[in-house]
């Protein structure tokens, strides 16, 4: 056998620690693998619960949608249902008035009597047709608007659109959970990588490699814990319940009672986003005198600082992507004088929808703020031309809004007056130009033009004001912006209705006349005068408070055929011995008494001054009083079944009653045969004279047939 040379190996490449290192390695591999599969087992069900929320989201927006028709389906019963009501009303109360015209001993006041009796009898059976017949919390004495039913049947759509929003945040946040969980299984992966790279080299290399999948399983562990210890915040069915009674509340204009329903689902789930969103409507609009508009502007300091806490509230808990919410916020910011904040946010929500002619006014304003007058001018272009794309009762409300807005921003800055008159001409042109029926003669501008000799005045419920222009062709479109304020430390209101286009037929002699709701509030009013982008002029004019006191709301009394504003603690019943309508005041001092009266074909042939005369000697004679100043030509005032104005020639007398309490007698014999009287009585003709001017100036009879 021969001898074989064998050789020695240096001690330096005998690895000593292997056995050891592959130990340990192997046991932390089989513990990094275990923790990887807890990891995996709650990615899966954070993946889960992501899908079961999901489902429920789409559940509820079906749900939603569903119970939304419902709800449009039943008002509309509902409203139906009262409309024919009162028609019923009507047509027994018209019998009972024939009935009563016929001549004694006439059969045909026995057929009258017959038929009004049928109409009760099926009025009587229609009571228990809809609540807003026979619950007294929606009819129209509580709710002349009728609205609140409509309210009432929208609360379950609210709750499934709130469970809706509420589902979706815990899918998402259930998603961001399980997506959190792959990012730990990718950093586990990568450890294990690194541990089995490291038996593959020797010496000290291998601990490198095995210290760096240590890390990562740290890190892994420490991130693990995070994902799982952060709660996902679930909102309760009773806090989602109470924010949609609140919404339903803050609509009805109950924002004390709205707000206090919001609070108990903020302190059932003080996490829930919506509910701060709502409530903060709620505390806006509670403090506005604008509540009832579309866009809502002027708003008390403490309402707008509580309001504001809470938008930036449910925008920090994730309201990110609501587009009211962050578009409100901004200009919220943007009244408290913020306007980085306001600006910021205001791009935000563009960037959300840019399609929101809104939020491009809003931005105007805040770069008139900033002193960025190209910049303004930019974004109400931008407004401008997206306005075109919405319904013609929201444009007219955005343009009433944006001039509001621009009052508010010269109130607070004054410097930028000159650059806010330009967007106000703007607007003026703008809208304008949409009257179907002389938009397309509205000039540009008219240099040079201007509007003087102002005459403004108050008529019932209307203000007027006659003035000249110069330098304005004959037939050009003006238009005229009227704004109102209830006190002169508040700021201007602008309204659709207190806008009117007219045509200089007569340059020298111009006319405008608007209405400010049914019944003429209190308050300064101011009128600007445009051509095209041209501010012509300006005027005012104070409408003094009623010596009748308080505020006036408008009775309708469709069944009698007649509207008028009445003071609201002035009450109205129906007297069914002389088929009047009576208003009267709290303590009794004064009333009105209206009463029309269809007449027989017999009476209908006589002569209607004779008519008239006799009628009104006969309540003359009745009351007992002496005469102050005979018979007076008088007016009435109408509108035929299409709503076009019917002015009624009528006589009027005053009396002095023999109690030392005075009387107006007024009588109106109309085209249609119908006999309308007005009785006003008070402690003395001063009295009456006030009566007559702020109330039954405001009278208006109703379905006037003049042919």
């Amino acid at each position: 056998m021969p001898d074989v040379e064998l050789e020695t190996p240096d001690i330096d490449d005998v690895d000593h620690d292997a056995p050891a290192f592959k130990r340990w390695l192997a046991l932390i591999v089989v513990l990094v693998t275990l923790f990887g599969a807890t990891v995996a087992y709650l990615q899966s069900s954070a993946s889960n619960k992501e899908d079961n929320a999901a489902r429920e989201a789409a559940r509820a927006s079906i749900d939603g949608l569903g119970r939304q028709v419902e709800s449009s389906t039943e008002y509309r019963y509902n409203y139906r249902a009262f409309v024919e009501s009162k028609l019923v009303e009507q047509r027994a109360q018209i019998d009972r008035s024939l009935q009563r015209a016929a001549p004694a001993g006439d059969p045909i006041a026995s057929l009258y009597s017959s038929s009004a009796a049928r109409w009760e009898a099926i009025q009587k059976s229609t009571a228990d047709l809809s609540p807003l017949i026979a619950d007294p919390q929606f009819g129209e004495a509580a709710d002349p608007t009728l609205g609140a039913l409509a309210d009432e049947l929208d609360i379950p759509p609210t709750n499934a659109r709130l469970t809706h929003s509420v589902q979706a945040s815990e899918s998402n946040d259930y998603g961001s959970k399980a997506d959190q969980y792959v990012a730990v299984l990718t950093l586990l992966a990568a450890a294990l990588f690194l541990f089995g790279l490291s038996l593959t080299i020797n010496g000290r290399g291998r601990f490198v490699l095995a210290g760096a999948g240590a890390l990562l399983t740290v890190l892994s562990v420490g991130a693990t814990m995070y994902v799982f210890v952060r709660p996902v915040h679930h909102v309760s069915a009773s806090a989602v319940d109470l924010a949609a009674h609140g919404s339903a509340l803050t609509r009805q204009g109950k924002y004390d009672e709205g707000i206090d329903k919001l609070d108990q689902a903020i302190d059932d789930s003080p996490r829930f986003a919506d509910a701060y969103g709502l409530r903060a409507q709620a505390e806006f609009l509670k403090g506005s005198p604008q509540a009832s508009l579309g866009f809502v502007s002027i708003v008390d300091p403490a309402s707008l600082e509580a309001s504001t806490k809470d938008l930036q509230k449910a925008y920090d808990l994730g309201d990110t992507n609501d587009l009211n919410i962050v578009g409100d916020l901004g200009f919220q910011y943007f009244l408290q004088g913020d306007n980085a904040k306001a600006s910021s946010l205001t791009h935000e929500a563009l960037d959300l929808n840019d399609s929101q002619p809104e939020l491009w006014f809003n931005l105007g304003l805040i770069e008139l703020a900033r002193g960025r007058e190209q910049s303004a001018a930019n974004a109400y272009t931008n407004g401008l031309t997206r306005a075109d794309d919405v319904t013609s009762s929201t444009r007219e409300d955005l343009i009433s809004a944006a001039f509001v807005d621009l009052g508010l921003l010269t109130d607070r800055v004054p410097d930028t007056a000159g650059a806010a008159q330009v967007q106000k001409g703007r607007l003026a042109q703008y809208i304008a130009r949409k009257d179907g029926d002389h938009g397309q003669d509205v000039p540009d501008s008219a240099p040079g033009a201007s509007a003087t000799d102002f005459s403004a005045k108050r008529d019932g419920v209307f203000v007027n004001d006659t003035y000249s222009t110069s330098s304005v062709d004959a037939g050009t479109p003006i238009e005229n912006i009227w704004y109102y304020r209830s006190a002169g430390d508040q700021p201007f209101q602008q309204t659709a209705q207190l806008r009117q286009l007219v045509v200089a037929d007569d340059p020298s002699s111009v006319f405008t006349t608007v209405s400010n709701g049914q019944c003429l509030p209190a308050g300064d009013y101011r009128l600007e005068v445009y051509a095209g982008s041209t501010l012509l002029g300006t005027d005012s004019l104070t409408v003094d408070a009623s010596s009748l006191g308080g505020d006036f709301v408008n009775e309708d009394e469709g069944a009698q055929g007649f509207s008028l504003c009445r003071p609201t603690d002035w009450k109205s019943s129906f007297d069914d011995t002389t088929a009047s309508v009576f208003i009267v005041a709290p303590d009794a001092s004064a009333s009105v008494g209206i009463q029309v009266v269809p007449s027989s074909v017999e009476f209908r042939s006589g002569n209607p001054d004779a008519i008239v005369s006799a009628s009104l000697q006969e309540l003359f004679a009745s009351s007992g009083g002496t005469s102050q100043n005979g018979v007076q030509d008088d007016v009435l005032s109408g509108a035929t079944p299409e709503n076009a104005f019917v002015s009624l020639p009528a006589k009027t007398m005053f009396a002095t009653l023999p109690d030392g309490s005075a009387a107006a007698f007024t009588v109106s014999f109309g085209p249609d045969g119908v006999l309308r009287s007005v009785l006003v009585l008070a402690k003395d003709l001063d009295a009456v004279q006030a009566i007559r001017d702020d109330m039954t100036s405001s009278l208006s009879f109703s379905r006037v047939v003049t042919k």
